[in-house]
């Protein structure tokens, strides 16, 4: 007893480290905080200064500003701005790098075809990022307004300054770490409805890995030989026997299922890594793009548990050390693909010098952008098409729904004139004009501001950027919510770092995909049998304390430095009975020390 007295009177002076701590952070915050409002203004001053003297650099210098400006804005809320700065990623590596690179070496040009198109492109980007951020704030206004609201509605009705006091002699706060979030996220991952369904989800996912793999299987065989433009000539799904086309979409929903229920470090690892590899048969065809993506959302996942799980440990110093060295390496094999793809050498590229030129040659898009300008007189002959909700049309018109109640005509997949001049896919119609062999299998991509260009000019860049200011922190904070939100926005999140090179409905257009609809049916009726086979005694009961629900360890010991009594919480689940709900529970002790 002595000794447990003396190890909780010690850890009274943890405490002071804890507030120095937060005291740092809260001086690291104001700062990063005033830089971003300098950034803001600056960033609109440069561009204006550019724009009126027709100098592209300059105006170039203030889209980098606005683009600064908006990370650091990104990283002051982390979980709540977690998409919001993966789609900033994706504009970074799709549209700056080229420009940027472009502009530090003499030797690349990042010129488009006419000034023109130039301008378009600098603006064009500049205009979505500041209402991005304008969005983006809107959101955090509305819900600082509302805290601010039910905050005073709670101090009217109990006095809530005690329970601040409480929180502040434990070192927490409402925005920490140790917040609701965390405690949200930990009523999640330890609810008994939630077991059943990551179970469910996992069983899933495991049986439409397989279908992937075998699906990957077919496609290298059908290309073996063939050139990696050959690809697009082709209806893959005529080579994949139905059920794999059924089993292989529902991967991604189930994965997605899996990882919204919040699961331990290790089974999440292993997860990641088989998804990771069912993207190998696409890179050795010759796409890279699902490759990089599953890399990416990887991280981003592993920040957002880092962010929001108190119980486990996520990103260590050792992870820290290997993406720090697999990442030029990455980057720098990326490079070489673009070469060995073509049938070329990479025989005189130094390590540095692919890198960069691996870079610049992924900014591909920021040339699209002007390529869309020039050939837009074209794309509006053809009338209005709403190519920014154009995965929405595509869902119900070439789905089942609409091929087989509807009698849609079958546009296909492969490039054909006829799905360019009668489909609402930006990609293919502008590829049809832009590129010289479209019908070859080349083509070159959309962007979301391409689609909303093409659809109402700078007005829908301006609306559309804003909507998804807002929308994507939406979708941060549902993560580690609920288990079907969660779904939603992880699903989403897979889509918003490809969204700079592709269209700008893609983040949510799947949730009214057949395919989706069958996963979340598929998982909740399976974890429904898993309820029932349980509660039937045909499976083992998890004997949990009902106060174990939310704490990490079997003991846990709180101490603070005012004259509150020091109670270690033990449990002993050595012993259980029903409570009078007839719930199995198990006994716990309490002993006060003195």
């Amino acid at each position: 007893m002595r000794q447990r007295t003396a190890a909780a009177v010690s850890a009274v002076p943890r405490i002071a480290p804890i507030r120095l701590a937060q005291s740092k952070l809260s001086l690291i915050r104001d700062l990063a905080g005033a830089l971003q409002s300098a950034l803001v203004p600056l960033a609109c001053i440069v561009f204006a200064t550019g724009y009126c003297f027709d100098d592209l650099y300059v105006a170039l210098l203030g889209t980098v500003l606005m683009f600064t400006a908006n990370i650091v804005f990104g990283c002051l809320r982390l979980r709540e701005r977690l998409l919001f700065l993966f789609l900033h990623a994706g504009i970074a590596l799709f549209l700056l790098t080229r420009p940027v690179i472009g502009t530090l070496d003499e030797d690349r040009t990042w010129m488009l075809s006419s000034p023109e198109s130039t301008w378009f492109a600098i603006t064009a980007i500049f205009v979505s990022l500041v209402f991005l951020f304008l969005g983006a704030v809107t959101y955090s206004t509305v819900v600082s307004f509302n805290e601010r609201r039910r905050k005073e509605r709670d101090e009217l009705r109990s006095g809530i300054e005690v329970v601040g006091a409480s929180e502040e002699a434990f070192g927490c706060n409402a925005r920490g770490i140790l917040g609701s979030v965390a405690d949200l996220t930990s009523k999640l991952k330890h609810s008994e409805r939630i077991r059943y369904i990551r179970t469910a989800s996992l069983l899933c996912f495991l049986v439409c890995y397989v279908a992937a793999l075998y699906e990957g299987y077919i496609k290298l065989s059908y290309m073996s030989g063939l050139a990696y433009e050959e690809y697009y000539l082709i209806d893959a799904d005529e080579h994949v026997p139905w059920i794999i086309g059924v089993l292989r979409p529902m991967m991604l929903y189930a994965f997605c299922s899996y990882l919204a229920c919040m699961p331990r470090r290790r089974p999440t690892v292993i997860c990641l890594a088989l998804y990771v590899s069912t993207t190998v048969p696409m890179l050795m065809i010759g796409s890279r793009s699902d490759f990089v993506i599953a890399f990416l959302f990887a991280a981003l996942y592993f920040v957002l548990r880092a962010v929001t799980d108190t119980e486990e440990r996520w990103i260590t110093k050792r992870l820290i050390t290997v993406v720090c060295i697999a990442a030029p390496l990455g980057i720098f094999a990326m490079g070489a693909m673009n070469y060995t793809r073509a049938g070329s050498t990479i025989a005189g590229f130094g390590f540095t010098s692919l890198i960069s030129d691996a870079l610049f040659k992924q900014g591909v898009t920021f040339t699209v952008l002007g390529h869309g300008y020039d050939v837009n007189p074209q794309i509006q002959d053809l009338g209005f098409r709403f190519f920014s909700i154009g995965g929405v049309t595509d869902t119900i018109t070439q789905g089942f729904i609409g091929q087989t109640f509807f009698g849609c005509p079958n546009l296909g997949d492969a490039n054909s004139a006829l799905l360019a001049l009668n489909g609402t896919s930006y990609a293919h119609s502008m590829s049809y004009f832009a590129h010289s062999n479209y019908l070859g299998g080349e083509g070159y991509g959309s962007s979301y501001i391409l689609e909303l260009y093409a659809d109402f000019g700078f007005g829908g860049i301006i609306v559309g950027s804003f909507i998804l200011g807002v929308a994507f922190p939406i979708l941060s904070m549902l993560i580690g919510r609920g288990w079907f939100g969660g779904m939603v926005a992880l699903t989403a999140a897979l889509a918003v770092f490809h969204m700079p090179r592709g269209a700008y409905i893609e983040w949510i257009s799947f949730i009214i995909e057949t395919r989706f609809l069958a996963a979340v049916f598929v998982i909740i009726a399976l974890s429904a049998i898993l309820a029932y086979v349980s509660r039937a005694g045909l499976l083992p009961k998890r004997i949990v304390s009902k106060g174990l629900e939310q704490m990490d360890e079997p003991s846990v010991m709180c101490a603070v430095e005012r004259a509150v009594p020091l109670v270690e919480h033990r449990a002993e689940c050595n012993g259980a009975h029903e409570n009078r709900h007839g719930i199995l529970v198990s006994q716990a002790s309490f002993t006060r020390v003195k």
